[in-house]
C-alpha cells in the first residue's frame, strides 16, 4: 500500500513538471524598447476635428478609399484644414452653416459631390469652381444669391446635376450652362425668375430633369427646348401663366411627366395639350381660377397613365368629352390612376371616363349628385375602399352619406306631374307646341287663300260690267200706231 503511494507521487510530481516546461515554451518573447515605442505611437488622424469621415461607396473608381466627409452644423464660416485628405475625398458636405461668400475652392481635383446647401451664401466668385474638373453634383439650395456671375460654373464639364432651389435669383445669364453638356437634373425652384434666355439649354442635350416651380413665370421663349431632346420631367407649377403654353411644350418631344399646378389658367381646352404624344403623367391640381375642362382636352394623351386634378376649388365642370378619344377597348387607352379628389364637380356621366376600367380613381370631396345618372358609379369598384368613401352632397335624403352605404334604389331622378319622367315631359311639350304651330300655320294659309279667292272674285265681277252692252226696250204708245 505504501509502495502505491509512493509511486502516486512521484507520477503526480513528474507530471507537475511536464506542465510547467510545456507552458514555459509559450511565454512570449520579450520586446525590444525601441518596437514597444513604435507599438504604442498613436496614427495621426487625417479627418478634420468638426468633420466626419468615412468611406465613400458609391464612388467606384480607380480612388484608393475615398472619403465622405461631413462638416455640416458647425456653424463653420470658412473652409476647415482639409490639407491631410486632399487626395481622396470624393464627397464634401458643408450644409448647414455660416457661408456668406465662396471664393476660390482649389486643390480638390478629387471631389464628385459639393454640398453648400443651407448657409447665408450672398456671392461667388466667378472662378470659385474652375478647379473641380470632377465634379458632377452641386448643391447651393437655400441660400441667398440674387445673381449668379458669368460662367460661374466653366470649365465643370462632368457636372450632371446642380441645384439652385430656394434662393431669390432673378434672371440668368445666357451662357450660364455651356460648358455642361452631361447635365441630367436642374433645380431652379423658387426664385424670383420672371423670364428665361431662349438659348438657355442650347448645349444641355442630356437634360433629363427641370425644376421651375415656385417662380413668376407667365411665358416661355418659342424655342426654348428645341435642344432637350432628352427632357422628360418638367415643373411649371407656382406661376403665373394663364394658358398652358403648348407649343413651346411641343418642342420637347420626349416629354413625360408635365406639372402646371398652381397657375392662372380659367380654362383648359383641345389647344392646350395637343402634340404632347409622350406624356405620361400630368398635374393640374391647386388652380384657384380654374372653373372649366372643355371637350377634347385631353384626347390627344394615348400614353396618359396618372392624371392628378386635385384641389380646384373652381372647377364645376367636366365637358362629357373632355376624355374623348381615350376609348378603354382602342390603343389609346393606358389610364392606371385618375385623381379627382377636391373639386366641385357634381355629375359625371359613364361616357366621360371609363371610371370601372381604371385600377385606381379618387372621385372624393366633390359636390356629386347622387341620382339615376350617378348610379353607375355606385355599382363599380365595391371593393375599393377610397372609392367607398365617396360622399353624395344631394338628393338632401342621401347627403353626406357615403355611397357605399346608398341603396342603388335611392338612385333615382325626380319624377312629376301624370307620372313621367322630366324627359317625357319635354318631349309631351315639344309635340304639342310643334301641332299647335302647324294648326296656326295650316289656319293662316286657309284664311289666305279664302281671301285671295274674294278678290279675284269680286275684280272679275267689276270686269264683266265695264266690258257689257245693255239694251233698254222703250215702251210705244198704242194709240200712236
Amino acid at each position: 500500500m505504501q509502495l502505491m503511494n509512493h509511486l502516486s507521487n512521484r507520477l503526480y510530481l513528474v507530471l507537475v513538471i511536464f506542465i510547467i516546461s510545456v507552458s514555459g515554451q509559450d511565454k512570449p518573447k520579450k520586446v525590444s524598447g525601441k518596437d514597444q515605442s513604435n507599438k504604442q505611437s498613436p496614427i495621426p488622424d487625417p479627418c478634420p476635428s468638426m468633420c466626419t469621415c468615412v468611406s465613400d461607396i458609391r464612388v467606384i473608381d480607380t480612388l484608393e478609399n475615398p472619403q465622405m466627409v461631413t462638416c455640416s452644423y458647425k456653424n463653420l464660416a470658412t473652409f476647415p484644414d482639409f490639407s491631410a485628405i486632399l487626395d481622396n475625398m470624393t464627397t464634401l458636405d458643408l450644409s448647414y452653416n455660416k457661408f456668406a461668400k465662396i471664393n476660390l475652392v482649389d486643390n480638390l481635383t478629387d471631389l464628385r459631390t459639393f454640398n453648400l446647401s443651407n448657409n447665408i451664401i450672398e456671392s461667388i466668385e466667378p472662378q470659385a469652381f474652375e478647379q473641380l474638373p470632377n465634379l458632377q453634383i452641386i448643391d447651393l439650395s437655400l441660400n441667398k444669391l440674387s445673381s449668379l456671375p458669368d460662367m460661374v460654373f466653366a470649365k465643370l464639364s462632368q457636372l450632371k446635376e446642380i441645384d439652385l432651389s430656394d434662393n431669390g435669383l432673378t434672371s440668368l445669364q445666357e451662357n450660364i450652362f455651356d460648358d455642361q453638356q452631361w447635365l441630367e437634373v436642374l433645380h431652379l425652384r423658387a426664385n424670383n425668375l420672371k423670364s428665361l434666355p431662349e438659348v438657355l439649354f442650347r448645349n444641355n442635350e442630356r437634360l433629363r430633369v427641370l425644376d421651375l416651380s415656385h417662380n413668376e413665370l407667365y411665358s416661355l421663349p418659342d424655342t426654348i427646348f428645341q435642344s432637350t431632346l432628352a427632357l422628360t420631367t418638367l415643373d411649371l407649377s407656382e406661376n403665373q401663366f394663364s394658358v398652358v403654353p403648348s407649343e413651346d411644350l411641343a418642342r420637347a418631344k420626349n416629354l413625360e411627366e408635365l406639372d402646371i399646378s398652381a397657375n392662372m389658367m380659367k380654362k383648359l381646352d383641345h389647344d392646350s395639350f395637343t402634340n404632347l404624344n409622350h406624356l405620361k403623367v400630368l398635374r393640374i391640381n391647386n388652380m384657384k381660377q380654374l372653373t372649366e375642362i372643355d371637350d377634347y382636352t385631353f384626347s390627344y394623351l394615348c400614353y396618359l397613365k396618372k392624371i392628378e386634378i386635385k384641389f380646384n376649388p373652381r372647377l364645376s365642370m367636366l365637358a362629357h368629352s373632355a376624355f374623348y378619344g381615350l376609348n378603354f377597348n382602342s390603343s389609346c387607352f393606358n389610364l392606371e390612376e385618375v385623381n379627382l379628389y377636391g373639386n366641385q364637380l357634381s355629375e359625371m356621366k359613364e361616357h366621360v371616363l371609363p371610371v370601372c376600367k381604371i385600377p385606381i380613381v379618387d372621385l372624393r370631396d366633390n359636390q356629386w349628385k347622387c341620382d339615376c345618372h350617378f348610379k353607375w358609379v355606385k355599382s363599380c369598384k365595391q371593393d375599393d375602399p377610397i372609392h367607398r368613401q365617396i360622399r353624395c352632397l344631394s338628393p338632401l335624403k342621401i347627403a353626406n352619406i357615403e355611397i357605399s352605404d346608398i341603396d342603388e334604389a335611392e338612385f333615382t331622378c325626380p319624377i312629376e306631374g301624370n307620372g313621367f319622367s322630366r324627359e317625357i315631359r319635354l318631349f309631351r311639350l315639344f309635340v304639342v307646341l310643334f301641332g299647335v304651330l302647324t294648326l296656326v300655320f295650316m289656319g293662316f294659309m286657309v284664311v289666305y287663300y279664302l281671301h285671295k279667292a274674294k278678290v279675284i272674285g269680286s275684280f272679275g265681277h267689276k270686269y264683266q260690267r265695264m266690258g257689257s252692252i245693255h239694251y233698254v226696250k222703250t215702251q210705244t204708245n198704242e194709240g200712236q200706231e
